[in-house]
C-alpha cells in the first residue's frame, strides 16, 4: 500500500511493475495527476508536464485505489515525504497551481539543490528567482553558483519547506526502513525508487537497498540550459582526480580511490548529449547483475535524459539478464 499520490510513490509504482507484473498495488488516496522537478520547465513553458497522468497510474500501471484502514501481515506499507510548498508535496497539482501564482515579481528561495534548480527554471522562463545567501547553506552547495543568483534579501517564508528532505518510509513483517531522497530531483527519485522495488520483488534485505543507496554518493544533476552541471558518486578527502576538457565549456573530472584502484566519483559541465560520461564509469561491466549498476542506471528515466537511447539500451540489457522473478500474486503493496 502506497500513502498518497506522489512523485516518489508513484515512481515506486512504475519500478515495481517492471519487477514484479503481479504485485497488486495500491494507492490508499484518490489518483491525481503527478508532476516532478524537471517536468517544471515544461509548465512553466505551458506544454505539458505530467510524469504520471491518473489514466497512466491506473490502466498502465495497474495501480488500485483504495482507503485501507488496516495493513494485513504479508502487506507492505510505504509512505513518502516530499519537499513542500504551503502543506502540498511539491510535484502535486495543488503546489504548482501555487507556485505559479505566488511568481510573480521576485523570488526568494532558501539554498539548498532543489531550490537551485528551480531558481535556473524560473530563470529561463523569465522570472526574477534568486538564492538567498542569508544562511551559510548556499556556500556548502555541492555546485558552483554565479554571483547573479544570490541576493541578500531573506528568503521568502512560504518557500521555507522547499529545502525539507525528501524520504520514504518502508514497512514489512520483516521490519522497517527510512531512506532519504536527497537531492529531491527526478534522478534520485528514481534511484531510490528503483532499489527499493528491486529489493521488495526479489525479497532482498531492506537493509541492503539502504547500504547501496548510501554507497552512490552523491546523485546531482543541475540543469541550466544545455549546460549541466554533474556529481555522482562519493569524493573522499584523500582521493585524487584526473580532468579534461571537452567540446566547448564541457569539462569532465574523475576521482580516483588509489588504493581500491577504482573510479569512485564523477564530475564536471556537461551537455546533455554528453550526459553518459557522467555514468559510465561508476558501471561495474565485470558483473553486469551488480545492483550497484541498477542504482545508476535507474536515472536514465528521468526527463533528463530522454534522448540518451544508449543508457536506456544498457538499462534494457540489465532487465534482460539481471531481474528476479516476480513476487507471488497474493503480496500487495
Amino acid at each position: 500500500m502506497i500513502k498518497g499520490s506522489t512523485l516518489i510513490g508513484a515512481t515506486i509504482a512504475f519500478w515495481l511493475r517492471r519487477f514484479s507484473p503481479r504485485t497488486r498495488i495500491v494507492f490508499t488516496e484518490p489518483f491525481s495527476d503527478v508532476y516532478s522537478v524537471r517536468s517544471l520547465k515544461e509548465i512553466l513553458k505551458g506544454s505539458g508536464g505530467v510524469i504520471y497522468s491518473k489514466r497512466y497510474l491506473s490502466q498502465v500501471l495497474l495501480v488500485e485505489h483504495e482507503p485501507v484502514s488496516k495493513v494485513g501481515d504479508r502487506d507492505v506499507l510505504i509512505n513518502a515525504v516530499e519537499p513542500s510548498l504551503k502543506g502540498s508535496p511539491i510535484t502535486s497539482v495543488r503546489a504548482i497551481e501555487e507556485l505559479r501564482r505566488m511568481l510573480i515579481g521576485e523570488a526568494v528561495f532558501p539554498p539548498c539543490p532543489l531550490s537551485l534548480q528551480l531558481v535556473l527554471y524560473l530563470r529561463m522562463a523569465g522570472i526574477k528567482a534568486f538564492i538567498s545567501k542569508e544562511s551559510s547553506g548556499y556556500s556548502r552547495l555541492p555546485v558552483s553558483l554565479s554571483a547573479g543568483l544570490l541576493t541578500e534579501n531573506p528568503p521568502d517564508p512560504r518557500l521555507s519547506d522547499v529545502c525539507r528532505e525528501g524520504s520514504v518510509f518502508v514497512k514489512t513483517a520483516r521490519g522497517s526502513i527510512s531512506l532519504p531522497v536527497e537531492p529531491f530531483l527526478d534522478e534520485a527519485v528514481h534511484s531510490i525508487s528503483a532499489m527499493l522495488a528491486w529489493s521488495l520483488a526479489s525479497d532482498t534485505e531492506l537493509a541492503t537497498a539502504k547500504t547501496l543507496a548510501v554507497e552512490l554518493g552523491d546523485l546531482l544533476f543541475i540543469e541550466n540550459d544545455d549546460n549541466i552541471q554533474v556529481r555522482v558518486g562519493n569524493f573522499p578527502p584523500d582521493s585524487s582526480s584526473v580532468k579534461t576538457s571537452l567540446h566547448g565549456d564541457s569539462w569532465l573530472r574523475l576521482q580516483l580511490d588509489k588504493v581500491n584502484k577504482r573510479i569512485v566519483g564523477v564530475s564536471g559541465a556537461l551537455s546533455r548529449g554528453e550526459l553518459p560520461l557522467a555514468l559510465l564509469p561508476l558501471l561495474d561491466t565485470g558483473n553486469v547483475c551488480d545492483p550497484k549498476n541498477l542504482r545508476i542506471l535507474a536515472v536514465v528515466k528521468s526527463p533528463l535524459f530522454s534522448d540518451n537511447k544508449f543508457l536506456d539500451l544498457l538499462l534494457a540489457a540489465w532487465f534482460k539478464t539481471c531481474r528476479r522473478p516476480s513476487a507471488p500474486p497474493t503480496r500487495s503493496l
